[in-house]
Formats: C-alpha cells, structure tokens, sequence
C-alpha cells in the first residue's frame, strides 16, 4: 500500500499545477475544498514516504519540507480564501531544490558529485577524479543557476500571469527546461569524459 501511495503521491506532486488549475478553475471546488486535497496530498506524501524518517540525510529533509509547505500553503489559503497562495507550491519546492544543491557547495562534495558516487562506487578510484569534482562542481552551479531562474518565472506567472499561463509553465515548460538541462548535461558529460580516456 505504502508503494501505491508513494507512486500517486509523485504524480499529484508533479501533476499539481494541474490539479489546482482543474479543481479551481474548471470545477470550482473552491478554497476551502481546495485546503483538504493540499493537506490529502501531504498525508499520503507522508505515508508513502514514511520509511525515509529513519534516514538522517537529504530524503529526511525533503520529506519534511514537502509536508511543511503543504500546510503552510493550506493554512494560509484556509484562512485567507485566497486562492493565490496556492500558486506557490512550485516556487517553495524550488526554493528547496536551489537550498539543497547550494549548500553542497559551501559544505562539500557538491550535489552532482554525490549523485556521482552513488552511481559509481568506485568513483574516489579514478584517475581523472580531481577533474570529475571540478566538474561535479560546475555542475551543480549551473543547475543552482536554474532553479533561480526557474524561480524567478514560477513568481512572475504566479503575480501577473492568467491561471492557464501558471498552469502551462509551472506543469509543462519547466519540467520540459529541466529535462533538457539534464540531457545537456549527459551528453557534455560523456564528450568530457571521452576526452579525459583521451589524455
């Protein structure tokens, strides 16, 4: 059951601005409905993820920041009626992403190395490793580099943009951005890479 939830819990999350645009916008649920499928969707982020608890690292965290925005989010939109506190949740979930990955670089390794090495256990054996954290390194700066424009975007669609303009971007055009950083970045990786086999 726990997997079932975790999976339905990704979806929504992925799936939110999309959610909200429907339930608000196209059934007029309204904010107070609104408020238990914000708190339906942090219980069953909680359920689903519940294992991570025993964790002390990144998904311990996360866990809690999910959980922390969800309600801060409801509560807000609870009591204000205010259904623009709603259009926040990608900007705070960002917000998160750019902490997380940021300060990995004032308290080493940095995040794209730390992926790297649970991919490559080995990775400390290779003879290029004072490159790979160069590189890890720049990595992780750009994509720090992302999620402030990201936010910066999200914020503007969420103040001047219409509801279809938020739903669009914040659903759609970032999850379409990031996937092209991320296959960007595979494929300069492998080039790099090659190169370094090369020397």
């Amino acid at each position: 059951m726990k997997w079932l939830l975790k999976v339905l819990s990704i979806i929504a999350a992925v799936a939110y601005p999309f959610v909200v645009f429907l339930l608000l916008w196209k059934f007029n649920i309204g904010t107070k409905g609104l408020v238990f499928v914000l708190l339906g969707m942090g219980f069953a982020y909680f359920i689903g993820n519940s294992g991570d608890l025993k964790n002390k690292g990144l998904k311990r965290i996360q866990l809690f920041v999910v959980l922390s925005v969800s309600l801060i989010l409801a509560v807000l939109t609870f009591i204000t009626e205010n259904k623009g506190f709603v259009k926040l949740y990608p900007l705070l979930i960002n917000f998160f992403l750019l902490l997380s990955f940021g300060l990995t670089l004032f308290t080493p390794p940095p995040m794209i190395y730390r992926f790297a090495l649970m991919q490559n256990k080995n990775l400390e054996e290779d003879p290029h490793i004072d490159k790979v954290r160069v590189y890890c390194k720049r990595v992780t700066i750009i994509w720090c580099c992302f999620f402030v424009l990201n936010i910066f975007i999200s914020l503007s669609t969420a103040l001047w943009a219409s509801d279809f303009v938020w739903t669009l971007y914040n659903g759609m055009i970032s999850y379409i951005l990031m996937g092209t950083l991320f296959v960007s970045e595979w494929i300069i990786r492998k080039i790099v890479e090659k190169r370094w086999k090369n020397t």
